[in-house]
C-alpha cells in the first residue's frame, strides 16, 4: 500500500524570505536550514526573476504607451489648428496673431506658436499693442482713405500717377 503525502504549500512571504536567505548564503545551505529541496529554491528563484522581468516589461510598455498617447494628442491638436487656420503660414503675422487670439481657449499657445511659425513674445507684444494705433498707422489709414476716395471720384479711371497729382 502506498501512503500519500500531502504537498506543503508555502506562502509568498516564506518564499521571499527563503530566497533572501539563499542569496545571503548558498542555495544548498539555505535548503538544509529550511528543510526544503534545493530544486524548490532554484524554481522559486527562476519564477521570481520571470515575474520581475515581466513587471519591468509592463512598466516600460506603460511608459511608452503614455508617451505615444501624448504624442497622438499633440498631433491631433496640430491638425485641428491647421484645419482652422489653413494657409495662415503664408499670411501676415498680424492675421496669425488674430487667429491665435480668437482660438486661445481651444488650443495651447505653445502649439499654435510652433504650427503657425511665430514667436510667443511677438504674440504677446501684438496683444499689448493691438488696441493702440501708432501715429504711422493712423497716417497710413488716412492716406489710404484719401487715395480710395480719389479713385472712386474718378470712377476707377485714374491710375496712380493722376491720383498722386490730384492729392
Amino acid at each position: 500500500m502506498k501512503t500519500t503525502t500531502t504537498r506543503r504549500h508555502h506562502s509568498p512571504e516564506f518564499k521571499s524570505e527563503a530566497l533572501k536567505l539563499a542569496s545571503q548564503t548558498s542555495v544548498p545551505s539555505a535548503a538544509k536550514q529550511l528543510g526544503l529541496q534545493e530544486s524548490q529554491l532554484y524554481n522559486w528563484r527562476a519564477a521570481a526573476s520571470r515575474k520581475a522581468s515581466q513587471s519591468e516589461r509592463e512598466a516600460t510598455l506603460a511608459t511608452e504607451n503614455a508617451r505615444l498617447k501624448r504624442q497622438l494628442a499633440e498631433q491631433a491638436e496640430e491638425l485641428a489648428i491647421l484645419k482652422g487656420g489653413s494657409l495662415l503660414r503664408t499670411k501676415p503675422k498680424v492675421e496669425r496673431y488674430q487667429f491665435m487670439f480668437k482660438h486661445r481657449d481651444e488650443f495651447s499657445l505653445g502649439r499654435m506658436v510652433s504650427v503657425l511659425g511665430v514667436s510667443r513674445s511677438g504674440y504677446y507684444g501684438w496683444l499689448r499693442s493691438r488696441d493702440k494705433s501708432s501715429p504711422r498707422s493712423l497716417a497710413r489709414q488716412e492716406r489710404d482713405e484719401r487715395v480710395s476716395n480719389a479713385f472712386q471720384q474718378s470712377k476707377g479711371r485714374d491710375g496712380s500717377r493722376r491720383i498722386q497729382v490730384a492729392l
